[in-house]
């Protein structure tokens, strides 16, 4: 099952709920929303594309997502849950890849591409390709129920709104001393998960941009299915008119 957060950025959520429909139509992956409070657009969203969700407060952010994690607490059948922003695109091979790991508590991976589509921020119109070096990334991450369960539905400490991965490896790792995790680069084995950093984002590119390497957005086409990729491209268009780019 997929947890995610939804604050504003409708236009980019819809393309979100697309791939949504995609990983439950191709794995039978059902998805889990926080969305913030009054954000009725974004309620929309998630009924359109069938994303099961509960509504928070925005922030602190670590509270929304344990929120949208407690509802797992009403579905009987899931083994682990996956971590993506509502700008975190994975490809089939990607979830193929997670899946191959199941045996593990904690799955997660070492490099992943971003896209700069925020003209207000460092990286705009940028793509790159990151590898983390002997960090591991939080986006996608694959946790057991098992440590879902230990942790009582809390995989975040309350009161954070930035660092949030790090927190939550830091929580479960003090709750789940036996912990098994699995990690790898998903370069080498034909994934592909992409961030898209749009506005109103928790984390610029800023810290990370000297470390990334130039990759071509062209690659889109070779892991996304095309509605998906159209979507995203008349999304970077728009953004250039509304900004006179």
């Amino acid at each position: 099952i997929v947890l995610t957060c939804m604050h504003a950025r409708s236009e980019l959520n819809r393309i979100f709920g697309m791939a949504m429909v995609r990983l439950r139509n191709s794995f039978d992956i059902d998805t889990v929303a926080a969305v913030t409070s009054g954000d009725t657009k974004n309620y929309d969203i998630c009924k359109e594309f069938g994303i099961h969700y509960t509504t928070e407060k925005n922030k602190p952010v670590s509270d929304k997502f344990n929120t949208g994690l407690s509802i797992l607490r009403h579905f009987p059948d899931w083994t682990h849950v996956m971590i993506l922003g509502s700008d975190d695109f994975p490809s089939n091979r990607f979830i193929e890849l997670q899946m191959e790991g199941r045996d593990n508590d904690f799955i997660c991976v070492a490099d992943m591409w971003f896209w700069g589509l925020n003209p207000k921020r460092p990286g705009w119109d940028q793509f790159y390709y990151w590898k983390a070096g002997s960090s591991r990334i939080g986006a996608g991450r694959c946790i057991s129920r098992r440590v879902v369960e230990v942790c009582d539905y809390k995989l975040w400490p309350p009161g954070y709104n930035a660092g949030l991965d790090g927190q939550s490896v830091k929580r479960i790792k003090a709750m789940v001393p036996d912990l098994k995790s699995y990690s790898y680069t998903q370069r080498e084995v034909g994934g592909f998960l992409i961030d898209i950093k749009y506005e109103m984002h928790i984390s610029s590119l800023s810290p990370i941009i000297r470390r990334c390497a130039p990759a071509d957005p062209n690659i889109l086409w070779d892991h996304l299915p095309g509605e998906e990729c159209e979507a995203l491209f008349r999304l970077r268009e728009q953004i250039k008119e509304d900004n006179g780019l």
